[in-house]
């Protein structure tokens, strides 16, 4: 399901950017220093959903947690998980694990491994950190 929702963005947007999908549906992309820990998080608030990305990352990492927020978006709409993880005993992990699977998957787009290529090699062409490996 995770991996058709990528394809079905691509596909209306025409583009596997998140910060271009974001600027299309009127997602509010901030960029901010958010301290050492923080890739980046998601909010709806008035209606107004906003992406924050922490400055600190480097271009590759921002874009993933870009895409990693958009996921959230897209696949959990209404859901604010710093709020769940702060105020509720919910477990939260299945929900980061779906938007770390539409991140991996948006930001490889059409892309396909080169002959001879593994998929570690074909995702870190894609700019993917290897920690993200595990969701392709």
């Amino acid at each position: 399901m995770v991996r058709i929702k990528a394809r079905e963005l691509m596909e209306t947007h025409g583009t596997n950017s998140p910060i271009e999908i974001a600027a299309q549906r009127n997602i509010v992309v901030l960029v901010e220093d958010l301290g050492k820990h923080t890739w980046g998080y998601y909010t709806l608030t008035n209606r107004i959903p906003c992406i924050h990305i922490n400055s600190r990352l480097d271009p590759d990492d921002a874009l993933f947690a870009a895409a990693h927020e958009l996921g959230h978006h897209v696949l959990h709409p209404g859901i604010n998980t710093p709020f769940l993880r702060s105020n509720t005993l919910l477990s939260v992990d299945k929900i980061e694990r779906q938007a770390n699977r539409f991140a991996v998957h948006l930001l490889a787009g059409e892309n396909e491994p080169e002959p001879g290529e593994t998929k570690s090699q074909f995702l870190i062409r894609c700019g993917i950190h290897e920690m993200f490996h595990i969701f392709y």
